[in-house]
């Protein structure tokens, strides 16, 4: 469902990173070679030459990379809110059928738009004629409806934690704060924090971030921070991104299992391995290393991926079994017994969010001391 989403999360994410080490790179090379001094080839001369001070360029990186790092968090919201109204048609038969608060937050949000459609963000994309056909559409109960992201985001302000959490309630994500105090993608960054402060302590981080962000694009910058701790905070956003996208996607996975739009492989009768190898007494099904698949227990609902599976004591990267049968898998999720495990039907998008290798314990904590003081560095090359 958000494939296309994350994927592009996660390259934004990469590039500002690499282009980071590299800059970091040639400026430590530009100090050398001007403290040098002495004969350079005629790069090392354009390089030195055309070196700004170094704590101008420390703010100008600083600036550009938080910018940047909040351009891809304001992306990813947008692109999550168009991924989430393609959807809704598919899960919900009509406008009617709609959550209200989605349905009235797509009205308000209808209404500003139409108040504002001649304002620079709006009169160049949106088309008047359009957008008013398509909310009559949907309240007047033509299937296929349609929604409009933008109506969702009409009132968008600088991305802080109660703003974020505003803008997914209104897309129909429940108890996303206290969801995302408990997503394993977020984990690192709270292992020290009683669960009672978790959700404040998300919050202080990403505002913490977004006054950083204001800071830049908007005031003279006295402090920057090292390259570290802004990878730190560029994976922060990543994480909290990802977790929100798995939320989501958890979410639409248990509206398809009420829907009856699912296929039982069965359920749980045996765990090992910390709960992610079980046994399973199937239904008739169709299984493959690869799978998608949708695990349901009395906490909830949760999807994963098949890693492994075994038929007779014998590795198979796939098989058809008649129902009756015991199969072992080995799961992307943790299971326990009764669980009830379904396949993801072939035509629909639920897909697992994975976290990539890099994670927030290979970084430094946002919240350490890890900042230059400019005045203190703004010196000439020579």
């Amino acid at each position: 469902m958000f494939d296309n989403t994350t994927a592009e999360l996660l390259e934004q994410i990469e590039t500002l990173t690499e282009a980071a080490k590299l800059s970091d790179v040639v400026r430590e090379e530009a100090a050398r070679l001007s403290a040098l001094g002495g004969p350079r080839n005629a790069f090392e001369n354009a390089l030195v030459a055309g070196a700004p001070p170094l704590g101008l360029w420390r703010v100008y990186d600083h600036c550009a990379m938080v910018t940047r790092i909040y351009s891809v968090l304001d992306v990813f919201i947008s692109s999550l809110a168009r991924d989430v109204c393609d959807a809704y048609p598919r899960y919900r038969e009509s406008y009617s059928k709609l959550p209200e608060r989605v349905r009235k937050a797509h009205r308000v949000g209808f209404g500003k738009i139409i108040l504002e459609i001649e304002e620079k963000r709006y009169h160049r994309t949106l088309d008047q004629a359009d957008l008013v056909t398509t909310y009559l559409d949907g309240f007047n109960g033509t299937i296929p409806y349609r929604l409009i992201p933008e109506a969702f985001l009409a009132a968008k302000r600088a991305l802080r934690f109660p703003e974020l959490l505003a803008i997914l309630n209104t897309l129909g994500f429940d108890e996303v704060e206290q969801k995302l105090a408990g997503h394993p993608f977020l984990r690192p960054y709270l292992a020290d924090v009683p669960p009672a402060e978790r959700k404040g302590s998300l919050q202080k981080r990403l505002d913490e971030f977004i006054d950083a962000r204001n800071e830049a694009a908007h005031s003279a910058v006295s402090n920057t921070w090292a390259t570290d701790r802004l990878f730190a905070v560029a994976y922060f956003v990543r994480d909290i991104c990802l977790a929100i996208a798995d939320i989501g996607a958890t979410s639409f996975a248990r509206r398809s299992l009420d829907l009856g739009m699912l296929t039982k492989i069965g359920r749980v009768t045996e765990v090992y391995g910390g709960g992610y190898i079980v046994v399973v007494q199937s239904d008739a099904c169709t299984v493959g290393v690869g799978t998608e698949v949708v695990v349901c227990h009395a906490e909830g609902t949760k999807l994963g991926l098949i890693v492994s599976v075994e038929i007779n004591d014998a590795s198979v990267e796939g098989a058809t079994v008649s129902a009756g049968s015991e199969l072992g898998l080995n799961v992307t999720v943790k299971c326990h017994e009764n669980d009830e495990i379904f396949l993801r039907s072939e035509n629909q998008e639920i897909t697992q969010v994975i976290i990539p290798e890099e994670s927030a314990e290979e970084v430094v904590d946002p919240a350490s001391d890890s900042v230059h003081e400019s005045s203190e560095v703004d010196v000439e090359l020579n």
